[in-house]
This record gives C-alpha cells, sequence and structure tokens, in this order.
C-alpha cells in the first residue's frame, strides 16, 4: 500500500482510510511504521501546542514566537478550539 502518494494528494486519513476499507486509525499507524506523518496532523499537533502556552500563561505574541507563525495563526486557533470546545487530553474536529 502506497500511503505516501494519498498524504502527498492531500487526502486526509479518514478519506485513505475510507478509501481502503479499513479504520483511520489503521492509516496512523501503517503511516508512522513507514516513518511518514500526515501534515493534516501536523496542523493539529500544533494547535495542541498552542493551547498548552496558552494556557500556561503565554501571550499570543510570545506563542507566535516560538511555534514560528503569526500571531494571526495563534488567534485563529485558540478561536477554533475555543468553538470546538477541546480542552487537554481531548479529541474533536477542529473547524
Amino acid at each position: 500500500m502506497n500511503l505516501q502518494h494519498w498524504v502527498a494528494q492531500g487526502l486526509r486519513n479518514s478519506e485513505i482510510a475510507a478509501r481502503l476499507g479499513v479504520h483511520p486509525s489503521t492509516i496512523t499507524r501503517r503511516l508512522r511504521a513507514q516513518g511518514l506523518t500526515n501534515p493534516r496532523l501536523q496542523l493539529t499537533e500544533r494547535r495542541r501546542r498552542i493551547q498548552e502556552l496558552h494556557r500556561a500563561g503565554f501571550t499570543t505574541a510570545e506563542i507566535a514566537q516560538s511555534q514560528g507563525v503569526s500571531h494571526e495563526v495563534v488567534y485563529k486557533d485558540l478561536r477554533r478550539l475555543t468553538k470546538a470546545n477541546i480542552g487537554p487530553g481531548q479529541t474533536g474536529k477542529l473547524a
């Protein structure tokens, strides 16, 4: 199975899983086993880090500088997390 090709096309793990008839977590495990990650998952990881820093009391400007993104990105990520009502250790779909 050539997952790299499907990831390069911009498909989410859930979309790849649906095409292959497997659970999305299976795709995640197979990507990790191949030493790959889906860039779409990195966005979620970035949001998680931003949320942790925000809860620790860092300003959006400080978070932006530490994460190498603009303060607008930090603001939007925090807003999406708040809208989705996602706390630490929780998962959910983000806008």
